[in-house]
């Protein structure tokens, strides 16, 4: 039984101060009934966008569902004939990551387009964090040497991190920073999309190809797309949404993506952006609080976000809340991924560095090494040794370290 993905690109619609571009997403099993939706983007009027046959953002935005479902890809309308290279590579390195999870699918195309020139300029990925800041400084200042971008927008995307029901809080952000955007002279443009529900996959794993696809919409405009690159080259990610070993493979040449500031860490990136005040005073790192034009000032993201100011012996913004006992923040943490136990271990090391002696060091410190040997025991006997680990009797937890080790093969 043949499954098939069919993406039907679709009219555009200008409606006021809004170009609406669209396609038709077709899910076929075989004979049996098509499941059909639509896929959409809502882009500012009054710039140029590809014509309506042009689905390159749309190949991007779905193909990690044809990826999961296993259905091969096919495309009333033309793609980029760089872009289908590229994807092709994109494909074989989620599949040799997650080769249970992501398989190689084909892709037939009525039209494929031999790549025009890019145009000059970048837009620039933002949502008010530390790595779309810390990337929209630096180029904008031009402080990337060769490597500088001549920046034309900033794309702040109501439907990814805010869902498109809170306006409200969208509304509120995008006026902050459109402020701060506008001091370093770079306009900001608040496009719309529905990708984050027509998409099936993971989004953890499917969001830097969602944000690429947004960002090729104003390839007419500007050449090049900035990512702010999450992780740094001395601790790079695999198997994640963005990634600076698969990001370059979501362009062509018309339209070049690029990961940025992976030569730095997270810490580092707060001390550069302490030179942007009106962007530190609207920083925005929440993502557990529940509140989507603020920061809670209580998560683990937000306490290490100020952790990371203190580090760099730099007073933490008011946006972060600083509780009275920063110590008593760092102490009462959860670290609930493995990647997260290198972001504090940055941070420690660059507040010895800098010769920062404040109790909330100790803390940190305290924290890294619970779970560092957390990690090591997990590596070797398993999550439920872990969890006696932390929370049962010392001596239970020894014995069954001791069989564990007793058990353990010997290596040859």
């Amino acid at each position: 039984m043949k499954r098939t993905l069919h993406i039907e690109p679709l009219p555009s619609e200008t409606n006021g101060s809004t170009v609406r571009r669209a396609c038709r997403i077709i899910r076929r099993d075989g004979a049996g009934a098509a499941e059909e939706s639509i896929l959409w983007f809502a882009l500012p009027a009054g710039l140029v966008y590809p014509d309506d046959t042009d689905c390159d953002g749309y190949l991007l935005t779905m193909l990690m569902d044809a990826m999961s479902e296993g259905r091969a890809v096919s495309i009333s309308g033309s793609i980029s004939a760089d872009l289908l290279s590229n994807l092709d590579e994109f494909q074989g390195a989620w599949h040799v990551w997650m080769p249970d999870k992501y398989q190689t699918v084909p892709i037939d195309v009525d039209v494929v387009r031999e790549d025009r020139r890019p145009v000059e300029g970048a837009v620039c990925a933002f949502s008010g964090g530390v790595d779309g800041m810390f990337t929209l400084w630096r180029h904008a200042r031009g402080l990337v040497g060769h490597r500088t971008q001549g920046l034309k927008f900033g794309v702040f995307v109501h439907g990814f991190d805010i869902p498109r029901a809170d306006e409200q809080a969208f509304n509120t952000n995008y006026r902050r920073y459109s402020e701060a955007l506008a001091g370093i002279g770079v306009k900001l443009l608040a496009p719309v999309t529905n990708c984050r529900d027509v998409p099936r996959v993971r989004w953890e794993h499917t969001y830097g190809l969602a944000l690429a696809g947004l960002l090729v919409n104003f390839k007419l405009e500007a050449g090049t797309g900035l990512i702010g690159g999450e992780r740094n080259y001395a601790n790079p990610r695999i198997a994640w949404g963005s990634t600076m070993l698969t990001d370059h493979l979501l362009g062509s040449g018309e339209f070049r993506m690029m990961t940025d500031g992976c030569t730095h860490d997270r810490t580092q990136k707060v001390a550069a952006i302490a030179g942007w005040p009106d962007g530190v005073r609207h920083l925005r790192v929440c993502w557990r609080g529940g509140l989507n034009d603020r920061n809670c000032g209580m998560c683990e993201k937000c306490v290490r976000t100020m952790a990371s100011f203190r580090a760099n012996g730099l007073e933490v913004p008011e946006c972060l809340h600083e509780p009275t006992d920063l110590a008593k923040a760092v102490r009462g943490l959860t670290l609930e991924r493995p990647t997260l136990l290198t972001y504090w271990e940055e941070v420690c090391v660059h507040a010895e560095a800098n010769a920062v002696q404040d109790p909330w060091l100790e803390e940190a410190r305290r924290l890294t090494r619970k779970y560092a040997r957390q990690n090591i025991v997990k590596e070797i006997c398993g999550r439920s040794a872990a969890f006696n680990l932390l929370f049962c009797r010392p001596v239970r937890w020894y014995r069954r370290l001791i069989r564990a080790f007793a058990d353990k093969p010997a290596e040859v």
